[in-house]
C-alpha cells in the first residue's frame, strides 16, 4: 500500500505508519511507502506561526473557529486550532491524553518516503519540509521539486498545482512502480531536470 498525502495530509501517513496500532499493541509497519506532496509543518514560517496563535486565541474566545466566514480552514473546533497552534510553536507532535511518543516513533520509521516540493509554495517552503524530514532519519527519502516548467508553464502554489498535476502524477507513478531508484542511505536529494525523452514527464535524475 502506498499512501500519498498533501500538506497536513502528508504528515498523517507518516504518523499513522510510525504509530500504527493493532488490537491495542504497536505493530511495526514494514510494508508500503509514503508520499508527501507539499508536506508542511504549519507555523514553521514566522507569519504562519503568528497567525496560528491568533487563530487559536480567536477560536478560544468564540468557542469555535469560524473558518467559513473568515475564508480559511472551514469551521473547526477550538481544540483543533489549539493543537495546530501548539504544533506550530513547538515543532513537535504531541497529543493530549496520549502516552505515545510520536517523535520517537517517527525516528524509527523505515518506510521509503517521497517528498515533493512545489514551486511558489509559501505554506510549505523547503525549510519546513526539511524540518519534517529530519524527524525520519532512518527512512530512505527521495526528494523532488515540481516546477512550473514541469507543469507546462502553469502557475503553481500550495493548492494550484492540483489543476496542473499531470507531470507530478507521472513522476509519482514511476516512483510507485519502481522505475525510479530510491537511495537507501536516507539522504535527501532533489531533482529539477526535465524529461530527456521529451515525453512530458519530470526528470529522473535525482532519485
Amino acid at each position: 500500500m502506498v499512501l500519498i498525502g498533501h500538506s497536513l495530509g502528508g504528515q498523517l501517513p507518516l504518523l499513522s505508519n510510525a504509530t500504527e496500532l493493532t488490537g491495542g499493541a504497536r505493530r511495526r509497519a514494514d510494508g508500503g511507502r509514503v508520499g508527501l506532496v507539499a508536506g508542511v509543518r504549519l507555523g514553521a514560517w514566522a507569519p504562519h506561526l503568528v497567525g496560528s496563535q491568533l487563530f487559536a486565541a480567536l477560536a478560544t474566545a468564540l468557542g469555535y473557529w469560524p473558518g467559513e466566514r473568515l475564508g480559511f480552514g472551514g469551521t473547526q473546533p477550538t481544540a483543533v486550532m489549539r493543537d495546530w497552534a501548539r504544533q506550530g510553536r513547538t515543532g513537535r507532535y504531541t497529543l493530549r491524553g496520549s502516552d505515545t511518543d510520536y517523535e520517537a516513533a517517527l525516528a524509527r520509521l523505515k518506510l521509503p518516503v517521497l517528498a515533493v516540493g512545489v514551486e511558489n509554495d509559501s505554506l510549505a517552503p523547503p525549510g519546513a519540509t526539511d524540518h519534517l524530514l529530519q524527524k525520519i532519519p532512518a527512512a530512505p527519502v527521495s526528494r523532488w521539486h515540481y516546477s512550473e516548467a514541469l507543469a507546462g508553464g502553469h502557475r503553481l502554489d500550495h493548492f494550484r498545482w492540483v489543476r496542473h498535476s499531470d507531470g507530478m502524477s507521472a513522476y509519482i507513478t514511476d516512483w510507485i512502480s519502481g522505475r525510479l531508484t530510491t537511495r537507501q542511505d536516507g539522504a535527501v536529494q532533489q531533482s529539477t531536470q526535465t524529461d530527456p525523452a521529451g515525453e512530458g514527464r519530470p526528470g529522473r535524475g535525482g532519485d
